[in-house]
């Protein structure tokens, strides 16, 4: 499990290391059981389940179970109208990920900001890195 981490930790670190928490931790319907007795339990995530950090100019979203189709929604992105206070303001550059070569297309609509990403295939977390202006 280590050596799994550790080379996780090689591609993603950037995400991690030197990063903050950003406004919320994340986003998703799934609950992780805390506490001395769930340690041999394990959580099925979703791509619904997104966890947020920030660093510079980028915010780095990753996803805890990257979908089979290569498509999701991230809620905290979206634009929504004013009124509705949204948690992010800013602009959105570009959308990359950790790791992997292949194009990410993004939209951002006042819902979410819409990735697509088809190539991707992976069993473990994937980061999103969204550049921000």
């Amino acid at each position: 499990i280590l050596q799994t981490i550790g080379k996780w930790l090689k591609v993603n670190g950037e995400a991690i290391y030197g990063s903050k928490v950003w406004r919320q931790f994340g986003e998703g319907p799934t609950k992780v059981t805390e506490g001395q007795f769930s340690d041999g339990s394990e959580t099925e995530f979703t791509k619904e389940d997104i966890r947020f950090t920030v660093k510079g100019s980028y915010l780095y979203a990753t996803v805890l179970k990257w979908p089979e189709d290569g498509q999701l929604a991230i809620k905290s992105l979206g634009e929504k109208d004013a009124s509705k206070l949204p948690l992010f303001h800013g602009i959105i550059k570009n959308v990359s990920t950790l790791g992997f070569d292949s194009e990410v297309k993004w939209s951002r609509t006042s819902e979410a900001l819409e990735i697509k990403a088809e190539d991707i295939k992976s069993d473990y977390p994937v980061v999103l890195k969204v550049k921000m202006d």
